[in-house]
């Protein structure tokens, strides 16, 4: 095979270290190691997707570096250790044309274990796509999502079928996604892998250990086609707390919500479980999301009702806080009343169940809840300092029956 100077050009926004890692594992197994590989990670210039500006910027820098061909590494997805090797292979059997890829893709969803063979003749998906120096690129708008879309369709291209998986897209919801695969509820999601047996057979032993290692089972509980409130509750092997919260959420005279279940089945500790809810941004479809653990319940029956009235009348705030007693040594409610006069939030003195955010300002800042302790302050304190409108309704809502700080019954 002749020798090209090959480039690997993987983009990353950074919100997804732990894929990110991995992804270099992937690279560090390859038969045939790239010359060069260029992660694109510069800081975010906005909160869109920018999933074309970060594959422009890169092509630039690499052929700027030297490289005859580049090959699109996408930081979460799964590539066999010959993959770089059986591309350009395939590539120069195929008469290196401009572009290159796999014209099927498997989509495997960590979260609900679905999974899904796509058949797209002509063309590849971008995380199975190489482009070589020849190519002459008008690459559109830096906040397109599809950019494999616009390669296709003004490059000259061949796409292969091979017989074996050499790459699977691994899809999660963490992080800024694009693409529709990262929903839990996705159409195109026909096959189940229960056991994980398609997972196991179609990976290397360390990629599933870590992807079965970030794994909750996630399920969603529709009361109302259209919720109101979405609840995000963390489960964990406490029976009798789950009892008592299941029996809160049947008390409710409004039912306009979903439950949303995070089950932890093995017991992954605290930075994991704090982690978890930002796995579950693309399954919210309510106008605000309460966090409500198993061992929590909700003791105001007009909860629901109550919260619609208030976003009705002020104007549908960002936050809205209320209070929640938490039995602990000083057996209070949560925000303290230092945190309700300040209008701030103080860590220590405010917990994740005293408010509901709208899923906007969810999706924006949940993941500054993945901290090992106060992950419920993290969250809340950078909602507050974004200068978000908040409206605090003096009532109690919810209960905690104990402390458990994630502990099993």
């Amino acid at each position: 095979m002749k020798r090209f100077f090959i480039g690997v050009l993987v983009i990353t926004r950074g919100d997804r270290p732990k894929f990110l890692a991995h992804s270099k594992y992937l690279m560090d197994q390859q038969t045939i190691q790239p010359d060069i590989i260029e992660i694109v990670d510069d800081k975010p210039l906005s909160d869109k997707v920018d999933i074309t500006y970060r594959y422009r910027i890169g092509c630039e820098r690499l052929f700027k570096k030297g490289a005859d061909v580049i090959i699109f590494i996408e930081d979460d997805d799964f590539y066999r250790n010959d993959y770089i090797e059986l591309m350009v292979k395939n590539w120069l059997e195929n008469g290196a044309p401009e572009l290159f890829g796999l014209s099927t893709t498997i989509y495997y969803n960590l979260m609900t274990n679905m999974y899904t063979h796509l058949s797209h003749p002509g063309r590849a998906s971008m995380m199975s796509t190489m482009i070589s120096k020849q190519a002459k690129i008008e690459w559109g708008e830096d906040s397109y999502a599809y950019t494999d879309m616009i390669l296709w369709k003004q490059l000259k291209g061949v796409a292969v079928k091979l017989n074996e998986t050499i790459a699977i897209g691994i899809k999660h919801g963490i992080g800024l996604c694009g693409g529709g695969g990262h929903t839990l509820n996705w159409g195109a999601y026909n096959l189940h892998d229960a056991t994980k047996e398609f997972l196991r057979s179609n990976v290397d032993q360390k990629s599933f250990e870590f992807y079965a290692g970030i794994k909750h089972q996630i399920e969603i509980k529709k009361h109302h086609k259209k919720p109101f409130l979405s609840i995000v509750t963390r489960k964990y092997k406490r029976p009798n707390g789950f009892s008592k919260n299941q029996e809160s959420i049947e008390s409710l005279t409004n039912k306009e919500i979903e439950q949303i279940f995070i089950t932890d089945p093995v017991g992954y500790g605290m930075l994991e479980a704090n982690q978890s809810f930002e796995y579950v941004k693309n399954a919210v479809s309510g106008k605000y999301v309460f966090l409500l653990d198993d061992d929590d319940f909700i003791v105001n029956p007009e909860m629901v009702s109550e919260l619609k009235e208030i976003a009705k009348e002020f104007n549908n705030p960002d936050v809205i806080v209320f209070k929640m007693l938490i039995k602990n040594a000083n057996n209070c409610d949560y925000p303290t009343n230092d945190v309700w006069s300040s209008k701030k939030p103080i860590a220590g003195s405010i917990g994740g169940s005293c408010f509901v955010v709208t899923k906007e300002i969810y999706n924006k800042f949940i993941h500054h809840f993945g901290k090992q302790r106060m992950g419920d302050f993290s969250f809340i304190n950078e909602v507050f300092n974004s200068g978000i409108r908040s409206h605090w309704y003096d009532c109690r809502m919810s209960e905690t029956g104990k402390v458990s700080r994630g502990a099993k019954e």
